[in-house]
């Protein structure tokens, strides 16, 4: 499968609230087109590019992170054949989960580093395993904390673009 990329942003030019807005946009479309139970089954991944509280508040259901289930099933002593069978299958489930919300963030995280100029996240790149120790949301955090504050410009450029004439023969719709 070929994974969708993001709107680059412009090298040489800084991160705005809105060029932000619109990465994390296409980051949720991903993250919600990837199935999983988890969280309640109707948001996909999207707990990865969001906080937990804001999450929660969204699905009214917490996404917890799936753990490595370790290399083999553990068996309890003394098991027969069908717990054996039932702990092998619990296991397999346990690590198809897992593989999957790592390969998400891992594809999440591709998307980002292939569209955000590394000029303005490199300050989170480690000089021996460079960013696979972050994960998305730590740095779509830093990118939003430290380029995507509404600046008094943001809202100069917003109010000129209220300002402007319309057409009353368009569609209502394209004024909003």
């Amino acid at each position: 499968m070929t994974l969708p990329t993001c709107t680059p942003l412009a090298k040489d030019t800084r991160p705005t609230h809105q060029t932000l807005t619109i990465l994390h946009k296409e980051l949720n479309a991903y993250a919600m087109t990837q199935k999983t139970a988890r969280g309640g089954g109707n948001h996909g991944y999207l707990a990865l590019v969001m906080p937990p509280p804001v999450y929660l508040a969204l699905t009214q259901a917490a996404f917890d992170v799936p753990l490595y289930p370790g290399e083999n099933p553990v068996h309890p002593p003394g098991a027969n054949g069908p717990i054996i069978t039932e702990c092998n299958r619990a296991h397999l489930v346990a690590l198809a989960q897992f593989n999957a919300y790592r390969d998400v963030e891992m594809a999440l995280k591709e998307m980002i580093l292939t569209a955000v100029p590394k000029t303005f996240i490199h300050v989170l790149m480690d000089q021996l395993y460079g960013y696979s120790q972050v994960t998305t949301l730590q740095i779509l955090t830093h990118l939003k904390t430290t380029y995507g504050k509404v600046t008094n410009q943001d809202l100069a450029n917003n109010l000129d673009q209220m300002n402007r004439q319309w057409d009353p023969s368009a569609p209502l719709e394209d004024l909003w």
